[in-house]
């Protein structure tokens, strides 16, 4: 999950987290997070992109975490970021209009590494903050917990575009896009 917020001097804080746990636990109705059955894995998010640069640092911070080899299911309440790192990329012009472009590739990536290992990597959405009581609802509750602490926590990050690429091409239409390098870098 991914959470903001901006500060008193009008500053974005930007964190996400990602809750792990076993797939059986987590598809078990009558399971409950409990301390020593789920691992938390937060941190800093790019500000820029805001809430949605979170939802999908979360989301590659498990498809980095987990083993290659171990099947994943990806709940989380942020199905636009879901899309576009599960979406089909061979359209040209789909990763150049992509939001979070440094963020959505390597997960897409690392999504295509676990494809072509035969792994199960699965997406499921929930709707946040609904009052519905379910494991994969209760789980994401709690990512968004950690989130939120992660960016009450964090200081002012990186824009996520300062680790974009200084262009991008594509041979079948011939096409360079140059990024500009922000004000007063060399």
């Amino acid at each position: 999950d991914g959470s903001f917020f901006i500060d008193e001097h009008g500053v974005a804080h930007s964190g996400y987290a990602t809750v792990l746990c076993r797939m059986e636990d987590a598809r078990d109705p009558g399971y409950r997070f409990h301390p020593g059955s789920y691992v938390v894995l937060d941190g800093t998010a790019p500000f820029d992109g805001v809430n949605y640069t979170s939802e999908c640092m979360g989301i590659l911070r498990a498809l980095h975490a987990v083993p290659v080899n171990v099947p994943l299911l990806n709940v989380a309440d942020a199905l636009s970021a879901q899309q576009a790192i599960w979406r089909d990329t061979s359209a040209d012009g789909k990763t150049l209009r992509s939001g979070a472009r440094p963020i959505v590739i390597p997960a897409r990536e690392l999504k295509k590494i676990r494809d072509t290992h035969g792994v199960r990597t699965d997406r499921e959405h929930v709707r946040s903050h609904t009052g519905i009581s379910s494991t994969f609802t209760a789980g994401n509750a709690l990512a968004d917990k950690w989130a939120g602490e992660a960016a009450r926590e964090s200081e002012i990050g990186t824009p996520a575009l300062l680790f974009d690429a200084n262009c991008t091409m594509w041979e079948s239409t011939k096409t360079t896009t140059p990024i500009r390098e922000p004000e007063g870098r060399p």
